[in-house]
């Protein structure tokens, strides 16, 4: 991995659908972290079709370029066309036609991956975000094993040694407990990331709005434990929500099904 600069969490840019004509700045997949590119997209470069069944929403493809001229990569999104409510600095606002993405090639980074983290562990981030927009709950089964790769980068032992002499594996939530005492502050946030990985792992439903609420208290994670700029004077800007948003994310993650 090369230098990566701070991506602060922007939630907004990652809504369920957004408007054709005023389409997200969204960070290039390939030169964000090092030109800081951002894709571009222009209403020509969009193509709607309407399946001959009328039950069938319309669908788009739309061909999104990065702003950097040091990279210029090509995104590709494709998904359908359908109302969608917002708002906008706090107004409603309805949408007759908006662009619901179905997959993006390559895929944009939610958030950002660290130097110091091994290379798995930042692979792992980024196939998140390639599944963020095809199965939300394979991605957050990504977030699982993004926190247990974090568990082992730190020490946490993966197994024990047993009464019989057998080697067994330790739960995760026993190793979360086991990493308090490295880093309490993110060992209680994975402890309510840990509620939403397993939904992911057991197949059930997830809306759009918890993964957010996952990757926001994620993100947090990650900048507690990585200085993720290469300037080291930027550590004290690492953490970009209040004690007050983390509690509130936490308490949503473990009230999750009950």
């Amino acid at each position: 991995m090369v230098a990566r600069e701070v991506m602060p969490f922007n939630r907004s840019l990652w809504g369920e659908a957004f408007a054709p004509d005023h389409p997200p700045r969204f960070p290039c997949p390939t030169c964000y972290f090092s030109h800081q590119g951002r894709l571009i997209a222009e209403l020509s470069n969009l193509h709607v079709e309407v399946p001959q069944r009328s039950m069938f929403s319309p669908r788009f493809r739309l061909t999104m370029r990065c702003d950097s001229v040091a990279c210029g990569e090509v995104v590709t999104v494709a998904g359908t066309v359908a109302p969608w409510e917002t708002e906008v600095e706090g107004q409603p606002v309805v949408y007759s036609e908006a662009l619901y993405p179905a997959f993006f090639f390559p895929a944009p980074p939610i958030i950002a991956a660290s130097d110091a983290q091994d290379e798995h562990t930042g692979l792992l981030i980024e196939k998140s975000a390639e599944l963020f927009w095809i199965e939300p709950e394979s991605c957050m089964n990504c977030v699982r094993r993004i926190i247990e790769r974090t568990l082992d980068n730190f020490g946490v032992p993966q197994t024990y040694i047993s009464k019989k002499g057998r080697e067994e594996r330790i739960p995760l939530h026993v190793r979360i407990q086991h990493f308090l005492d490295t880093d309490e502050y993110v060992a209680e946030s994975f402890g309510a990331l840990k509620k939403i990985g397993n939904m992911g792992s057991h197949g059930e439903e997830i809306g759009h709005e918890t993964m957010l609420d996952a990757y926001e208290l994620l993100d947090d994670c990650m900048r507690h434990l990585y200085d993720l700029s290469p300037e080291a004077s930027l550590k004290v800007k690492m953490q970009t929500s209040s004690q007050a948003r983390i509690e509130s994310l936490r308490a949503k993650l473990r009230d999750l099904g009950g």
